[in-house]
Formats: structure tokens, sequence, C-alpha cells
């Protein structure tokens, strides 16, 4: 039983020590400075307790020790030398250790509240690598890109999701010119790009060469998409990605969307491509 300032502070020492006290345990009290006989508490006030830093009291532990567990052949030079040394160490030792310090309530609180926390964002983390480690076992067995996009999204919140989606659309979007991506709205909303009237010329002139570099297709009133053309093509598929995701979307998500831009997060919305992918 090692009896230091910290030790009269630890309720769950003093409960170890009355007990022992009780029960007349074989026990063997020692002392650390700065504790001495004269600030000895409780039950340990008046008994015999050994200093630490006193040979004679370290000689009687090993005698108490050797006869709890019999044990025999151990030559008293032997330990003396080893005594000798561990005194000698000792001043060091002590001087190195931490005061003690008495921690209030109040902290006590906010330390236990901040463990709890941590916790949790433990078993969060320890649950996201069980699901990551599971993801890639799957996308070891799998060879389509597609496939391994979806199995990669797996446990992303919905909003991040969404962030990922129309990031990667707006992207590809970037690459057409203007008058592409409206058309593209068109489609997506249910109308057609119709060619400008009067006044209109410069946008007319942007048609002219969006169809000139094939990204559109020419008609009597309006312009298609010409969706054979490779970066058109991929710009439909990442736009056609987004339409479907929302299309899913669960209403929390679409609460928080519009929460944010005060408008519904929908693929036919002119506020929405403006907002997420890029139309001006």
């Amino acid at each position: 039983m090692v009896v230091t300032p910290s030790y009269y502070e630890s309720a769950f020492c003093l409960c170890e020590l009355g007990a022992a006290w009780a029960m007349a345990h074989n026990s063997f009290p020692l002392m650390i400075p700065p504790v001495d006989s004269d600030n000895l508490k409780a039950v340990l006030h008046g008994t015999q307790v050994g200093e630490l830093t006193n040979e004679k009291a370290l000689d009687r532990l090993f005698d108490r020790v050797k006869d709890a567990l019999k044990i025999k052949g151990v030559p008293t030079a032997t330990w003396n030398v080893k005594r000798d040394q561990f005194l000698k160490k000792l001043p060091r030792l002590l001087k190195g250790l931490a005061g003690f310090k008495k921690v209030d309530f109040g902290q006590y609180e906010a330390m236990r509240q901040n463990y709890e926390a941590a916790s949790e964002e433990l078993a969060t983390a320890n649950q996201r690598i069980e699901e990551l480690e599971a993801q890639i076992e799957e996308i070891g067995k799998l060879k389509d890109k597609k496939e391994v996009a979806k199995i990669q999204r797996r446990g992303q919140r919905e909003s991040e999701l969404l962030d990922e989606l129309t990031e990667t659309a707006r992207e590809r979007l970037a690459r057409l010119p203007d008058v592409v991506i409206e058309a593209m709205y068109y489609q997506f909303s249910g109308g057609h790009l119709a060619w400008p009237g009067f006044g209109e010329e410069e946008k007319r002139a942007d048609m002219r060469r969006a169809v000139e570099n094939t990204y559109l297709v020419e008609g009597d009133r309006v312009c298609t998409l010409n969706e054979r053309d490779p970066a058109v093509a991929k710009a439909l598929d990442a736009v056609q990605e987004v339409a479907v995701f929302l299309g899913n979307a669960s209403e929390e998500l679409t609460d928080e969307f519009t929460e944010e831009y005060d408008f519904e997060p929908r693929i036919d919305s002119r506020r929405f491509w403006q907002a997420r992918l890029g139309l001006s």
C-alpha cells in the first residue's frame, strides 16, 4: 500500500484502506514524500508505516514478501545491492513525479462529456472503417466502372452524394458552349432550344457555331442535342445521374436543400441548373 497525498483524495483508495483494516489483511503501508508520520490520517494514524526512503523499512518489506510468497534462496547481499541502487535513484525519480492536483467537479464533468463525445466519434469512425473494408472487398470482385462507383457511394450522406454528382456534371458541362448547356436544360425540362427571333443575332450566331461544331443538330424551328458527340454524351450521362438521384431523393434532403437555396432540387428547375450546374 503506497501512501501519497493523492491516496487520501481517492475514494477508492480510502475504501481499500478501510477494508484492509477491517479484515486485518497483511498490508504493509509505505509513505512517499512529502507524506510523513505527522500527517497520517484515518486508520493509518498511530500504526507502523514504513518510509520508502528508509532502507530498514525496505528490508522489512523484503522479509514480509519472502515469507508471504515462501521465497527461498535469495542472498541478502544481492538484495542489499539492489536496494541501495534503488535508494540512490529514488530522489531523482521523486523529483520527476508530477505534483498532486485535485480536479473539481466542473472539470471532471467537462472531461467526462468530452470522453463520451470522443467515444461516440470513435465508434462512428470504426463503423465507417468496417463499411469501407466491406466495399473494398466487393470492389475487388468487380470490373465494371459504374458498378464500382455505386458501391463506393454507399454510406455517403445524401447531401455529400448530391455535391459529388452535381460537381461531376458541372465539370463536364463546362466543356460545352453556353448555348449547348441551355439546349440540355430544355431537354431535361421538356422543352426545346428555339431559333431566336429578331434582335438576338448574337445568340443565333452562337447556335450556328454550335451546329457547325456538331454539338447541336439544326431543325427548322429548334435545335436539338447531338447525342453522338462525345462531349455532349458525357455531359448527358452526368446530368442523367443527377436527375435519377433527385427523383429518388428523401424528404430530408429536399427540405435541407430548400432551406439553403429557397427552391426545391428539381432537374427541370432553371434555378437548380443556374445554382448547381453552371447554366448562365
